[in-house]
C-alpha cells in the first residue's frame, strides 16, 4: 500500500489562507509548509479550495508576473473526502487519481486534516536516467555563443543541474549524459557526480547524429539499468517520474513517448469546405492536440534498433518501432514542462524559477 501521512492541528492550522492573500504570502506559507499545498478557507474557516505550487508557477506564467492575488490560481473544485472515509478509501482516492494531497472535510465543511502520500519522492530509483545536452542551441544567441544552452543560469543555478536535481530528488542516482557543443564546460561542471553522491557518466559525440543517434553508445556502457529515462538538457518537468516508469512497465511497453496537452489560438476565422460549399465559420479557435514532450522510457531493445555512426532522431526509432509492431505507449504529462527552445521560453522559465 502507498504510504502516506496526515496533517492535523497546529500542522493543519499553518496551511491555511484565504483568497484575497498576495501570491508572495501564498508562496511563504507553501515554503514553511514543505508540503507543497496550501488550503483556502473563507472567513469562517470554511473550505473553498487549493493551491499548490504548480497552481502559483502556472499563474505566473499565465500572468508573466507575480503581480496578483490567490483567488486567481484557486483550485476550487479539488478532489477531497469525507473525514470520516477510511485509510484504505483515502489511500484509494490518492492511487486513483494520481494526485499528492488529499483534503478531508467534516459535515460541516470545514478542514480537519490533509492526507498526503509521503512514497514516491527520495525511494531509490535504479534506472539510468539519459540527457541530451549536446545542442547548439542557435535560437538562444548570444546567449549560446560561449556557454551551452543546458549550462544557462535560471535562478541560481544552471538548467542541467536543476534537471539533474529533480531526477535526484525522486531517487534516482544514475545518470549518462551525451555531450558535443562546448562540452568540457558541462563535464568539468559535473565531473562524475560523486560530490552530488550521484553517478555520471558521459557520451562524446564527435559529430552531429541526430536527437538521438548517440543512444547506441550505450551498448558500450557497463551497468546501463533498463528501462531509461530519456529527456533533453533543455526541458524543464515536474513530473513523477517513477509514474512514467510505473505506466512502462505494467503495460509492458518497448517504447513509452510522454505527451504534453498544448493549446494554440487561431488568430483567424477558420472555414470548413465541402464540394465548394461552405459549411461552418469558426471565429478564432483553440486547437488543443497532445506534443511530444522529448521524454522517453525505452527498453533495451528499442537502443539495440538505434544505428551506430549514424544520423538518427527519435522520430526515426519511434516509426521503426511501430513497423517492426512493437508496443508503444503514450502517457500524458499534466506537470509543468517548460521547452526552452527560444529566449521567450527562457523568460518564462526564469520568472517561473525567481517564484
Amino acid at each position: 500500500m502507498t504510504t502516506s501521512i496526515i496533517i492535523q492541528d497546529n500542522a493543519l492550522q499553518g496551511l491555511l489562507v484565504n483568497e484575497n492573500q498576495s501570491i508572495l504570502e501564498i508562496l511563504t506559507c507553501i515554503e514553511k509548509g514543505g508540503f507543497r499545498i496550501v488550503i483556502v478557507v473563507d472567513e469562517n474557516k470554511k473550505f473553498l479550495g487549493i493551491i499548490t505550487d504548480y497552481d502559483i508557477r502556472r499563474g505566473i506564467l499565465k500572468n508573466k508576473s507575480i503581480d496578483f492575488h490567490a483567488s486567481g490560481v484557486i483550485n476550487y473544485s479539488p478532489i477531497i473526502s469525507n473525514d470520516s472515509s477510511s485509510l484504505s478509501s483515502q489511500i484509494s482516492i490518492l492511487e486513483d487519481n494520481n494526485i499528492e494531497h488529499l483534503p478531508l472535510i467534516n459535515d460541516s465543511n470545514e478542514v480537519v486534516g490533509l492526507r498526503i502520500i509521503s512514497s514516491g519522492f527520495n525511494t531509490n530509483q535504479s534506472n539510468t536516467v539519459v540527457i541530451m545536452a549536446g545542442g547548439l542551441g542557435t535560437r538562444l544567441h548570444p546567449l549560446t555563443e560561449k556557454t551551452p544552452k543546458p549550462m544557462i543560469k535560471v535562478g541560481d543555478m544552471p538548467i542541467l543541474e536543476s534537471i539533474i536535481d529533480r531526477f535526484k530528488s525522486q531517487g534516482f542516482k544514475n545518470f549518462v549524459i551525451s555531450v558535443n557543443y562546448l562540452s568540457d564546460i558541462i563535464t568539468n561542471y559535473f565531473g562524475d557526480g560523486s560530490s552530488r553522491e550521484i553517478n555520471i557518466h558521459y557520451i562524446y559525440e564527435q559529430k552531429k547524429r541526430g536527437t538521438i543517434g548517440a543512444l547506441s553508445e550505450l551498448l558500450k556502457i557497463p551497468n546501463i539499468q533498463y528501462p531509461i529515462l530519456l529527456t533533453n538538457g533543455d526541458i524543464i518537468c515536474t513530473t513523477k517520474y517513477k509514474n512514467v516508469l510505473d505506466f512502462h512497465t505494467s503495460n509492458n511497453f518497448d517504447a513509452t513517448v510522454c505527451a504534453k496537452e498544448h493549446t494554440v489560438d487561431i488568430p483567424y476565422g477558420v472555414i470548413e469546405v465541402k464540394n465548394l460549399n461552405l459549411v461552418k465559420v469558426t471565429e478564432k479557435p483553440k486547437l488543443t492536440m497532445s506534443i511530444n514532450s522529448g521524454i522517453y522510457a525505452l527498453n533495451k531493445s528499442a537502443i539495440e534498433l538505434i544505428p551506430s555512426d549514424a544520423v538518427y532522431d527519435a522520430t526515426n526509432l519511434i516509426e521503426e518501432m511501430l513497423n517492426l509492431k512493437n508496443k508503444v505507449g503514450v502517457h500524458q504529462i499534466k506537470d509543468l514542462w517548460i521547452d526552452i527552445g527560444t529566449k521567450e521560453d527562457l523568460e518564462r522559465l526564469q520568472e517561473f524559477f525567481n517564484a
